[in-house]
Parts: C-alpha cells; sequence; structure tokens
C-alpha cells in the first residue's frame, strides 16, 4: 500500500495518442456521469483504451479541463466509459494521468453548440500509453510489521483485485483484512481509495477519514481523502488536507499542484501562485500542467503578460497538446491585445 504509495494521484503526465471527436444527440444522465460545472447543456462522453487496443476494464481517473474553468473530476466504468454533463460552449482538454499501473492519455474536444440549443453529445476516443515509472516512489512498509498474517494476505489478495479491475472484489477483501486487524490504516486507506474509484464519495470520505484518525500524519490518506473532498466540492477542507499533505512530504509536485488548484477555484490567487510555481519549480512532468493552471490563474486576475508567459512555457514543454492549436491562439490574442485590469479588480 505504501510502498505503492496508492493514492491515485496522476503524475500529469499527458501522452495524446488518438482522438475521435462528433456530435451526438445527448443522452439521460447514468450513475456513472460526471456533472461539472461548466454552465452548458451538453455532454463529453468517450472510451478509454489500453496501450494495445483494447477497451480499458477497470475505472480509471479521467480529468476534464478548459482555460476559462476548474477542472473536472470523474472515472470510467468497467467498460472504459466516461461521461461528463453540464457542458458549455468552448474547448475542452480530456486528461488520463500516468499512475503507477498505467500510461497516460490526452485530447481535446471543441463544444461548439451553444447552450440554450439543444443538447449534443461529444464524444472522444483516447489510448493510453505505455506507463513510466516514478523514480521518487517511496517505501514504507513499517507501519505493517505488526500486521496478523491473515490479515495481511487478504489485503495483498485486494491489492491484486484491484489490479485487475475487481473492485467489489477488492472491498470485500478488504473489509475482511480490517476485520481481522481494524486498526490497519494501509487497509484503510486502500478501502478509501476502492470507494473512490466507484465513486461512492461518501463512503470514501469516512473510510479515510478513520485512516487518518488511527495515523493523522498519513501522506496516502491525507492526499486521496483531500481529493475526495475536491470531488464532493467540499474546497476549503480539501485544501487543509492537501496542504498538510505537502508539508509531509515537499518533493511531490502533484501535491502542490492539486492545492493550487483548489486555492484557485476559491479564488484564493495569491496562495495558488506559489503552490502552483512550487509545482512548477520540483520539476518533472507535473510541471507541464503548473505552467497552463498559471496561465488560468492569471488570466483570471487579469495579468495577461504573466498569462501568456505561462502559456508559453506549457507550450514548449507540452508542444503536441491536442489543443495546442486553440493554446497558441489565446497565447496570440494575450500578447496583442491584453486587456486592462477593471478598476475594482486586484492586481
Amino acid at each position: 500500500m505504501y510502498r505503492k504509495l496508492r493514492t491515485h494521484i496522476p503524475s500529469l503526465l499527458p501522452a495524446a495518442l488518438a482522438l475521435i471527436i462528433l456530435a451526438v444527440p445527448a443522452s439521460a444522465q447514468s450513475m456513472d456521469d460526471t456533472r461539472t460545472n461548466f454552465r452548458g447543456n451538453h455532454t463529453i462522453s468517450g472510451f478509454l483504451f489500453w496501450p494495445d487496443g483494447s477497451p480499458v476494464n477497470r475505472r480509471i481517473r479521467v480529468r476534464l479541463s478548459s482555460m476559462s474553468a476548474s477542472d473536472a473530476i470523474g472515472s470510467t466504468n468497467e467498460d472504459g466509459k466516461f461521461t461528463f454533463t453540464g457542458i458549455g460552449r468552448g474547448s475542452y482538454t480530456v486528461t488520463v494521468d500516468e499512475d503507477k499501473d498505467h500510461g497516460s492519455a490526452s485530447g481535446s474536444v471543441s463544444v461548439t453548440a451553444t447552450s440554450n440549443a439543444m443538447p449534443q453529445t461529444f464524444t472522444v476516443t483516447l489510448r493510453l500509453s505505455q506507463p513510466k515509472r516514478d523514480p521518487r516512489a517511496t517505501v514504507v512498509d513499517a507501519d505493517n510489521a505488526s500486521v496478523p498474517k491473515k490479515a495481511m494476505a487478504s489485503y495483498q489478495k485486494a491489492l491484486e483485485a484491484a489490479k485487475t479491475g475487481d473492485h467489489s472484489g477488492a472491498i470485500s477483501l478488504l473489509q475482511e483484512a480490517l476485520s481481522q486487524y481494524q486498526d490497519f490504516v494501509a487497509a484503510l486507506t486502500e478501502l478509501g481509495v476502492q470507494y473512490m474509484l466507484t465513486s461512492d464519495l461518501e463512503k470514501a470520505d469516512s473510510t479515510l477519514a478513520a485512516a487518518l484518525k488511527l495515523k493523522p500524519g498519513s501522506f496516502p490518506a491525507l492526499t486521496n481523502r483531500g481529493i475526495v473532498l475536491l470531488r464532493l466540492n467540499r474546497l476549503a477542507e480539501a485544501g487543509t488536507l492537501l496542504e498538510q499533505a505537502t508539508k509531509l512530504n515537499g518533493e511531490l509536485a502533484v501535491s502542490f499542484y492539486y492545492l493550487g488548484w483548489v486555492q484557485l477555484a476559491l479564488k484564493q490567487y495569491e496562495s495558488a501562485e506559489a503552490a502552483l510555481k512550487t509545482a512548477a519549480g520540483l520539476g518533472g512532468s507535473e510541471a507541464k500542467e503548473a505552467h497552463r493552471s498559471l496561465a488560468k490563474l492569471y488570466i483570471a486576475q487579469y495579468k495577461d503578460k504573466l498569462a501568456a508567459d505561462e502559456l508559453e512555457i506549457y507550450i514548449q514543454l507540452n508542444p503536441t497538446a491536442r489543443d495546442s492549436e486553440q493554446l497558441r491562439m489565446t497565447l496570440l490574442q494575450l500578447r496583442l491585445a491584453p486587456r486592462a485590469a477593471p478598476q475594482n479588480q486586484p492586481l
């Protein structure tokens, strides 16, 4: 558990591989759909495939982003399908960030229909790249030294079940491990992750809270609960936990990135700037997304020159981004026609 850092925190390594876009009439919302705040009535839906072309057969986190709003987090279902609703007109990027168990993918979608038009669904197809290993992964096994063998065996079986996409089986095995040893922090954290991946966010929150009660300084539990609270739109609470996580491990850019993301959504611009700059400064693949988010932050503050600088860095770091053409147009507009901040707009 700790060895793998089963936080399911993406390392933000977008790699666009395949993209198909078309518009079709919108369908009814299902339990697996992710509702967004993009001020529209349209839908972005898609399918995710493994590198060999076969459909993804387990839940994997998917992120939808736009230069004009905060990101939305969803996940595929067991058939590799993902759906975001509440989409307005504009350009969007769909990203699957690399994790220990899988590679990354990214694609862009242009929603051309206005919000008062008949609802439409815009679809995208993505294929994952081969995974890369993070050399900064931490090995922490000391907490498991007192775990009974039977409980550990159930826990290990649960991890294997989760790898195959059998989330219900993993949940049952983790519950079995906890019935044998109720203070099993790693099992509680993993159970919270499994609930999160199956979109049972309330159970995920309470389970991860139980893990933190046993071990308040657990980095995986803090970070995962921060992400859960973010998905529940409890932004202030999410920010508090993610800030604690960055203090526990100041070498992981992803933690700072998500902290900055939450602070940006809360319009805590100064704090968001500091967190995102830290993420960018730590380097690695996460720096790409930090620069893009900094551009968003500066656009929100009417600091168009700084926004252009950050967007230009992002394009240089990720020249093959699926929405690179749209980003270059935005960059040109920022350079040639910078906006003047309103008189009541803080600089």
